[in-house]
């Protein structure tokens, strides 16, 4: 076959969630069907310790194995490493399965601010080819962290020579190609409602007061920490965000939805004074007498939605 392309894969751009790798996840899931509700509400976040910047840490997490994913899902994902990864991707869409493949943005001419300057583990889908003009179609975006996710075609030469620098660079990682493929036997209804149900207590156990950690730690930013903190609220910015669709499509409550609204925007206003205070070296947009009010609101809708979580 000279060409295929596999249709109905749709890019996630509705907000940042996690990783680039999560994105090009939910794409190829698409392809089979599979909302993008699913794999966000397989995501679990947890503040680990908040005692200063110097000892903040936070980790997120999916909350079911591969195993039972791909049984709620309906799809199985084989992760391995391939000799020759353009036969690999080729032999995959041929198959009707797209291929997620590690890459080093090192090796990657549209990554400018990295291309032969830093090397940086990166994923992007594959999901159709042309051996005459000897391109893959893929899903990529721009820029590290922008949610522009679209259609693009790379030269085979490129995405080889960016996977091989994968597996030179991120030994780290036990794979480097991620295929998909459906279950052979759907799982039965009870047995889906078993796993909903375990990813459904999560939400109701989570200690929801704990994502105000970093916004409590306003008043002991310095000049060595200012841009670890922009990160951090850019971070937990994304959060809110996700977090509002996961309790939507699992508590389905307008009230608490609207509250979890309510703190992403503010969240994101904080994330954007602290980068004004980072590209400006300024910490005066830092104190609390600039962020005290939004910060209290945050602190009040926190409440109010832990209280709610825990009824519902």
């Amino acid at each position: 076959m000279q060409k295929k392309k596999l249709r109905g894969i749709t890019p996630f751009n509705d907000c940042w969630f996690r990783t680039c790798y999560y994105h090009q996840l939910i794409a190829a899931l698409s392809y089979f069907g599979v909302p993008a509700e699913q794999v966000i509400l397989n995501s679990e976040f947890k503040v680990l310790s908040a005692n200063g910047w110097n000892d903040f840490a936070y980790e997120e997490k999916n909350i079911i194995s591969d195993d039972d994913f791909a049984e709620w899902t309906g799809v199985k994902l084989h992760r391995h490493n391939a000799e020759y990864v353009i036969d690999a991707a080729i032999k995959g869409i041929d198959a009707n399965r797209p291929i997620i493949v590690g890459q080093d943005n090192f090796c990657l001419p549209q990554r400018k601010a990295m291309y032969r300057k830093q090397h940086c583990a990166h994923f992007i889908l594959v999901y159709g080819y042309n051996r005459k003009e000897r391109t893959f179609t893929v899903c990529e975006h721009e820029y590290i962290n922008s949610y522009d996710f679209c259609e693009k075609t790379m030269p085979f030469e490129v995405l080889e020579e960016a996977y091989n620098g994968f597996r030179n660079e991120f030994k780290d990682f036990k794979w480097s190609v991620m295929e998909f493929g459906k279950l052979d036997s759907p799982l039965p209804f009870l047995q889906k409602a078993r796993i909903s149900e375990k990813i459904f207590e999560t939400y109701r156990a989570r200690d929801y007061s704990s994502y105000m950690a970093p916004y409590r730690l306003m008043e002991k930013t310095s000049s060595e920490n200012a841009e670890d903190a922009w990160k951090t609220y850019n971070v937990f910015a994304q959060l809110f965000r996700t977090l509002e669709t996961q309790c939507k499509t699992f508590f389905g409550n307008a009230e608490l939805c609207e509250k979890l609204n309510g703190l992403w925007r503010r969240a994101q206003f904080v994330s954007a004074v602290a980068c004004k205070a980072v590209v400006c070296k300024d910490l005066k947009y830092l104190t609390p007498d600039v962020l005290q009010v939004k910060i209290g609101e945050m602190e009040i809708l926190m409440q109010e939605v832990a209280e709610l979580a825990r009824c519902l």
